[in-house]
């Protein structure tokens, strides 16, 4: 065989290999039947497809825990859970439908539609300790979540992980955290209405 059509046929094989990862998603979701799922959160799936997590457990960081231990996770109602991707990292917020039923709204536009016209930039308060994020050790205020075109306070645009890495500052001195779309990458990867 001519190296040219070697070549070729070698880089066939690498797209379709590619092509049949199994995984349509984007990562931290895994594709469960035709859902695309955050398995280290879903109580129904837990860590894995269909694994689900008995009554007074909760799903954190892939494991079934009791559910007092994860705030309550698996029971909350009146709001939605939204996963955010910032800086390729995912970051999974409870906000509450009572006090931010438009960041709610806007978050299902965007997941559906990423270019839907409107605000893409969020802005969250910010609270010390985990939530049902068990990867963070800070969590977001369910109440104060708003869309806004652009960072309204620019030291307040990180990576999740420079919140990690710099929490005193993010929590004390700042108070909000605005990753900006055109600077770290923001995308809602899936909303849970609940």
């Amino acid at each position: 065989m001519p190296r040219s059509l070697r070549a070729l046929a070698a880089l066939l094989l690498a797209v379709g290999a590619a092509g049949c990862s199994g995984n349509p998603c984007t990562p931290p979701l895994d594709r469960c039947g035709d859902r695309c799922l955050d398995l280290r959160s879903d109580a129904r799936n837990c860590g894995s497809c269909g694994n689900v997590c008995g009554a007074g457990l909760a799903c954190v960081s892939s494991a079934c825990v009791p559910d007092a231990v994860a705030g309550g996770c698996s029971a909350r109602t009146g709001g939605a859970f939204v996963t955010l991707e910032v800086c390729a990292e995912s970051v999974k917020v409870w906000v509450s439908s009572a006090y931010a039923p438009e960041f709610i709204a806007r978050a299902q536009d965007l997941a559906s539609n990423p270019s839907s016209p409107g605000p893409t930039t969020p802005q969250l308060g910010l609270f010390d300790g985990t939530d049902c994020d068990g990867q963070w050790t800070w969590h977001v205020d369910p109440a104060n979540a708003a869309w806004v075109a652009a960072p309204t306070n620019p030291p307040c645009s990180a990576c999740p992980s420079q919140v990690e890495a710099t929490k005193s500052y993010f929590l004390v001195e700042v108070g909000t955290w605005c990753p900006d779309p055109a600077v770290q990458g923001v995308r809602v990867l899936s909303v849970d209405v609940r």
